[in-house]
């Protein structure tokens, strides 16, 4: 990323602070307070002489919102907060939610001039959340996908029937919140009762796993067709992906509001997906909106075997015309116009 900003961009890095904060004096925040405080000095001195039309954060962490809050402040210009992630309502450790961090989030909402969403699932629960923040100051912009990165495409006039058992991918980091246990058991389950599958499936983890989750594939009772595979660069994956007859998302209950990395890339092999979980913005793009996807929820008793099924009908089917019609839209290219677009009126306003 650092690679592709122009000549012209000054960049300043701001080192973490090593001097350790009171907590009876100072507020206890996502990314230290005494962070935030050291990159807004910074940022004092550093514009003092050219000073921002706008000021932009992006978190995690979230220190950084109160950073540009502070900057927004002093030289009296519009704050825009993009939201990567969820902030106290985040459903996952890597973000820290005490009381501070609930007040601040809450102040910094209420300044804001715009606030950038990555789902509209996202948007609606911070407008259920938080009474401060008002609709028309809200805005989504989904994350994308690289064409170079899929540089040549496997469309409908280059692929050739697809036969023998069926690959299914996971393309992917498995960790606590991407967890392949549910996709395990109800496999497990699925291959008891319909035994004759175990001749027509093969699966293939590629990525990093932590340690309980490499456990659950190595000792899934069906783990002879499991291949796990360590971390790839990105050209290798894409080809793995495009190679496999169908892809696995894992959608945990607690991703419901995100649309992970993953999705954009998956679309992009043009492959179709299982939705291993439970529904959410991946099932909502995958399954009804695109028509390239299976949910497959584990709680389910037969759904592991139906979706099975419905990808061996669906592995020589082409990516149909709203695919391709999403795939434009979410070009990264496509969703930067977006945003400076949206800087722009900002500014001018």
């Amino acid at each position: 990323m650092l690679s592709r900003l122009p000549d012209g961009i000054r960049r300043t890095v701001v080192p973490d602070t090593r001097r350790p904060a009171s907590w009876r004096l100072f507020p206890k925040v996502d990314g230290s307070f005494a962070n935030a405080v050291q990159a807004a000095l910074l940022a004092f001195e550093h514009l003092r002489n050219d000073p921002p039309a706008m000021v932009l954060a992006s978190g995690p962490p979230f220190s950084m919102f109160l950073t540009a809050r502070w900057v927004a402040r002093h030289f009296g210009v519009p704050l825009v907060l993009d939201y990567r992630d969820e902030w106290t309502e985040c459903p996952f450790d890597f973000v820290s939610a005490g009381p501070d961090d609930r007040r601040y989030e809450q102040a910094c909402l209420a300044e804001a001039s715009a606030v950038i969403f990555t789902t509209e699932s996202h948007r609606e629960h911070q407008l259920r959340t938080f009474s401060g923040l008002s609709r028309e100051r809200t805005h989504v912009l989904p994350n994308g996908w690289e064409p170079e990165d899929f540089a040549e495409p496997v469309g409908s006039a280059t692929v050739l029937p697809r036969q023998g058992p069926l690959r299914l991918a996971h393309v992917g980091t498995l960790s606590g919140h991407t967890s392949p246990r549910h996709f395990v058991d109800a496999l497990d389950a699925a291959l008891a009762s319909a035994p004759e599958w175990r001749q027509k499936l093969r699966i293939e983890f590629i990525g990093r796993r932590s340690p309980r989750e490499h456990a659950d594939l190595v000792q899934s009772r069906n783990a002879d067709l499991i291949s796990i595979v360590d971390h790839v660069p990105k050209t290798e994956a894409v080809q793995r992906m495009q190679a496999a007859d169908a892809l696995l998302l894992l959608a945990s209950a607690d991703l419901e509001r995100y649309l992970p990395g993953k999705l954009f890339d998956y679309i992009a092999a043009r492959r179709p997906v299982l939705v291993c979980g439970w529904p959410g913005e991946s099932s909502h793009a995958l399954v009804d909106q695109l028509g390239m996807g299976v949910l497959c929820q584990p709680d389910r008793p037969g759904a592991m075997l139906d979706a099975l099924k419905m990808l061996e009908q669906r592995r020589n089917s082409p990516a149909n015309s709203e695919v391709e019609s999403w795939l434009n839209r979410h070009r990264r290219d496509v969703i930067a116009q977006q945003a400076f677009a949206l800087f722009g009126r900002i500014c001018q306003a």
